[in-house]
C-alpha cells in the first residue's frame, strides 16, 4: 500500500507497514533515521520519493528509500545511533560522500557526532540501517582491522559477492510481513553477520585528521545557511559567517556538492521557494514567494525553478493549494 505522507516529519512517526509517498524533500529528510537531515532536488526530473521502514528488532531498524531524482542530503548523526548506507547498485557518475566518488562496492558508516554530505546524480534505491551500540559491536566483531579504540570506519570497499548478499536480505526483509516476528528476527542475524563477513574481507578506512576538519568546515557552512535559512545569503557574507576563505568555501563546496558556492545558494534558496510553494498561505502568490527567497527577477526565477523541478512555480503553486484543501 502506498500512502502520501503529510507529517508530522520523524521516523518515528512512520508506520512500518506503510510505503510512504513524498514530493518534499524537507519532509523526506525529516523522516531519515539516526539523525537530522536536509534535502534538496537538483533535477529534473521533479522530486519524489518512496520510503519503507522494518525493525528487525529493538536496536536495527532498516530504511528503504528509492528517489526518482539527484539529490543533496546534508546532516549530522546525532542520535544514540550508528548510521549504514548502502548505495544504489548503479550511478552514472557514482555519488559524492563527502566529496569522495561512492562506487556501488562500497558502504558508509557514519557514527554518532558525525556529519555526512551526499550528492546523488540519478535517482535510485537506497538501503539504510540505523544500527543501535549491541549491533553495531556485534556486526564488527570480526573485523581485525576496526578495534574500538580507534577512529570510526567510514567506508567498506567490499567484494561484490558480499554486497549481493547484504542487498538480497534487505529485499528479503521487505517482502517479510511486519508482523513476522521470528523470520525478522532470523533476518536481522543474517543481516549482522552478512555486515560482519563484509568488515572482515573489506579493508576498512578511518577518517584522517583531514578529513574530519573538511567535514567540520562544510556542517560550519550548512549550519551558518539553515540558521538564516538562506535568504539573501552572498558568499561573502558565507565566508564571514564561518570564518573560512573564500578559497576554502569554495573548493569545499564544490568538492561535496559537485557545484560552485553560488550555483550551491541558488538550489538551497530555490528548494525553500517550492517548499513554500508546497505549503502556502491562503493568499500567497508566485511573487511573494519568490521575493521572499531572494528572487528578484521573476523570470528568471521561474526558468530556474522549471529547469530544477520540471514544472512551473504556478503549477507547484496550484498543487499544494489543492493539497491544503483536501
Amino acid at each position: 500500500m502506498y500512502t502520501r505522507y503529510k507529517g508530522p516529519t520523524g521516523p518515528s512517526h512512520l508506520d512500518f507497514g506503510q510505503v510512504w509517498q513524498f514530493d518534499d524533500p524537507a519532509a523526506a529528510a525529516a523522516c531519515l533515521p539516526a539523525g537530522q537531515f536536509r534535502m534538496i532536488a537538483i533535477g529534473p526530473p521533479p522530486f519524489a520519493a518512496n520510503h519503507q521502514a522494518r525493525r528487525l528488532g529493538q536496536d536495527v531498524a532498516l530504511h528503504r528509500l528509492d528517489l526518482a531524482a539527484p539529490v543533496l542530503l546534508w546532516g549530522s548523526i546525532d542520535g544514540p545511533e550508528t548510521l549504514l548506507l548502502l548505495p544504489p547498485e548503479t550511478g552514472e557518475p557514482p555519488p559524492l560522500l563527502d566529496g569522495v566518488p561512492m562506487a556501488p562496492d562500497a558502504l558508509a558508516l557514519r557514527h554518532p557526532g558525525g556529519a555526512l554530505t551526499l550528492r546523488s546524480f540519478g535517482g535510485g534505491r537506497w538501503y539504510l540501517l540505523a544500527l543501535g551500540k549491541a549491533a553495531l559491536q556485534q556486526a564488527l566483531a570480526k573485523a581485525a582491522e576496526a578495534p574500538a579504540a580507534e577512529e570510526p570506519a567510514t567506508l567498506a570497499a567490499l567484494p561484490q559477492d558480499s554486497l549481493a548478499t547484504l542487498r538480497a536480505l534487505c529485499r528479503q526483509a521487505f517482502a517479510t510481513p511486519a508482523g513476522a516476528t521470528a523470520e525478522l528476527a532470523a533476518l536481522r542475524a543474517a543481516l549482522l553477520a552478512g555486515l560482519a563477513d563484509a568488515a572482515a574481507v573489506g579493508r576498512l578506512l578511518c577518517f584522517r585528521a583531514c578529513d574530519q576538519r573538511h567535514n567540520a568546515a562544510m556542517a560550519d557552512i550548512d549550519r551558518v545557511l539553515d540558521a538564516i535559512d538562506d535568504h539573501g545569503c552572498g558568499l561573502g557574507e558565507l565566508c564571514a559567517a564561518t570564518g573560512l576563505s573564500r578559497r576554502t568555501v569554495e573548493t569545499l563546496v564544490l568538492a561535496r556538492t559537485g557545484m560552485t558556492p553560488t550555483a550551491y545558494l541558488r538550489q538551497r534558496r530555490l528548494a525553500l521557494a517550492r517548499s513554500a510553494l508546497l505549503h502556502p498561505g491562503p493568499s500567497q502568490t508566485v511573487t511573494d514567494v519568490a521575493m521572499e527567497f531572494g528572487f528578484w527577477h521573476l523570470s528568471r526565477f521561474a526558468g530556474a525553478y522549471r529547469a530544477t523541478y520540471g514544472e512551473t512555480p504556478s503549477r507547484t503553486l496550484e498543487h499544494g493549494l489543492q493539497r491544503s484543501r483536501a
